[in-house]
């Protein structure tokens, strides 16, 4: 009898036993299951409610490139996965020009910005381990100099780059790589090949023949905008004006012409230039008000009229007469080259 009660005893045991790993497994997966998706709602909250920082730059052509930045690099012989950028510089009113490539298995970022001294734009942050005074053999006809940096872990170099200013214009130039052994890269020969003579800013747009008469030069002849030669901005009193190159002879032209601390007035227009008069000539150009806060954000924006019409001139100093048919609010000013 007692052997029979034990019995009875171990078979109790067991199914609460059994009964008790049921409930622990069903507690386990439940509480897993929970787990799971709260983890999976808190992600999906981080990523809707958080703030995403957003990429400032912006994907361009080569031939939209070249219209943000003179004297502008080219991807070398030989390059892959070639892609342009640019991203705008608030600080020094300029954009940053930036061209990505690989080549023999490097990846490579060269970028470009006109404008002031020299400085370091290239993004690379690294205890350089190594730089070196360089000469470079095609930018600025042999004489351009600048520096290449390496930065390396163990004798092996992790990272590369190398920079160069243009001091006849004011343009920093800089070409970084990295990678997991860059021992024997060339970084100043790679900085070389991506030299291209696009007769960007060369000196003047016109020439004095021998009746002192002006001639018009550069234009879709030779294969370049010819608006490539008056690129920038320009001040006048309290307007500046900025002009880009579109297409083979348009320019893309903005003004912003402050009328108090909160409100400016802004004229976008595109023109062709004709390289007879070295004129652009435009219609088609919209004006608009736009009102500021105290905080610097803008408060309102109104469009004022979108069929302005009216030309710009390069005189013999270089610098422009704007001619605006429409209220005639810069007659006679002219505006002088700032950057």
């Amino acid at each position: 009898m007692k052997k029979k009660y034990t019995f009875m005893a171990s078979v109790l045991m067991l199914a609460l036993m059994a009964g008790c790993g049921k409930e622990d497994e069903t507690t386990t997966a439940t509480t897993t299951e929970a787990t799971t998706e709260a983890t999976e709602q808190e992600t999906t909250e981080e990523v809707v409610g958080g703030d995403e920082l957003a990429n400032p730059w912006v994907d361009i052509t080569e031939e939209e490139a070249v219209g943000k930045c003179p004297r502008l690099f080219a991807a070398p012989e030989g390059a892959e996965n070639v892609k342009w950028s640019y991203m705008d510089d608030k600080e020094k009113n300029q954009p940053i020009v930036q061209l990505v490539f690989t080549m023999d298995g490097t990846e490579y970022t060269e970028r470009a910005q006109m404008g002031g001294e020299a400085a370091d734009i290239s993004g690379m942050y690294y205890d350089w381990t190594h730089t070196e005074d360089v000469t470079y053999s095609k930018w600025g006809d042999g004489n351009m100099t600048g520096k290449v940096y390496s930065y390396a872990e163990d004798d092996v170099v992790k990272a590369m780059m190398a920079t160069g200013f243009d001091v006849e214009i004011g343009i920093n130039y800089s070409l970084s790589a990295t990678g997991d052994d860059l021992n024997g890269l060339d970084i100043q020969a790679v900085m070389d090949q991506t030299y291209i003579d696009r007769d960007a800013v060369e000196g003047s747009i016109k020439v004095k023949d021998s009746d002192d008469s002006t001639e018009a030069v550069g234009g879709e002849e030779d294969g370049q905008n010819p608006v490539m030669n008056i690129i920038g901005k320009y001040g006048c009193d309290r307007a500046t004006m900025t002009i880009e190159c579109q297409g083979k002879d348009e320019a893309k032209i903005n003004v912003t012409w402050g009328s108090s601390a909160f409100e400016n007035a802004e004229w976008n227009m595109v023109g062709v230039f004709d390289t007879t008069t070295n004129t652009v000539n435009y219609k088609d150009c919209e004006k608009k008000v736009v009102t500021y806060g105290e905080d610097g954000n803008v408060q309102d924006e109104k469009v004022e009229y979108t069929d302005g019409t009216g030309s710009i001139k390069v005189n013999d100093d270089y610098s422009l007469t704007w001619t605006d048919d429409k209220e005639h609010i810069a007659d006679g000013s002219k505006f002088v080259f700032a950057n």
